[in-house]
């Protein structure tokens, strides 16, 4: 407010007004073709506004749901699991390349796939340094918690494929060999961005905590 400090007084767009249309909208958006608005799902909303933005989603023609067949997404290799499998290490260690890079969550923030980097010491989410774009070299690949330790063979093996074929392919290329779009496992409700997307690199593998996509 005026006199710097928080203003904590309700505000009238806050109250939202749920009616028969608003829940139509709510059931054409976040439930099976054909649920009735009185089943319909009631999404989290804070202010009157987002029904508008809502209503853009829902109005759109094309969904990911078209497009079926042509895109690939994976939550690659499960943090805990990869490891008990043997095919990933727990070590914080610049990696060599790219296709020795296994992402993790805090390594990226909105179209920025390089926005942080563990520190030598990392053993929370805190424990990352925000990398300066202007001053790394061309091939800097910051600093990974985990590593590879089959052979690229066998580590290809076990890398995702997409579900298509391209032309004259016998056989699908792994994820890997796209360049993906990516977001955070969780949305971060309360946070300053709740979705947080970038664009990977080919090559780069990561962890559960970030779903990758690919389109044909």
């Amino acid at each position: 407010d005026d006199k710097n400090q928080w203003n904590v007084e309700g505000h009238s767009s806050r109250i939202i007004n749920v009616k028969t249309n608003e829940l139509k909208l709510f059931a054409k958006l976040y439930d099976a073709e054909g649920t009735l608005s009185n089943h319909a799902r009631l999404p989290a909303l804070h202010a009157n506004e987002l029904i508008s933005v809502l209503k853009k989603f829902t109005a759109h023609p094309m969904k990911l749901r078209n497009l079926k067949g042509k895109y690939f997404s994976t939550k690659m290799f499960d943090e805990s699991g990869a490891q008990r499998e043997g095919i990933i290490l727990r070590k914080t260690e610049f990696p060599e390349s790219l296709d020795h890079w296994i992402l993790s969550g805090p390594h990226y923030y909105v179209g920025n796939p390089m926005y942080k980097s563990p520190k030598q010491l990392c053993t929370k989410n805190s424990d990352y340094g925000v990398i300066d774009l202007n001053i790394i070299p061309d091939d800097y690949i910051p600093r990974s918690n985990y590593f590879p330790i089959m052979s690229k063979i066998d580590f290809d093996h076990v890398t995702p494929k997409v579900c298509w074929l391209e032309q004259n392919q016998t056989k699908p290329k792994l994820s890997t060999e796209y360049y993906r779009f990516i977001n955070r496992e969780m949305i971060g409700s309360t946070a300053e961005r709740t979705f947080v997307p970038s664009i990977l690199p080919k090559d780069v593998r990561h962890i559960c905590t970030t779903v990758s996509t690919c389109f044909q």
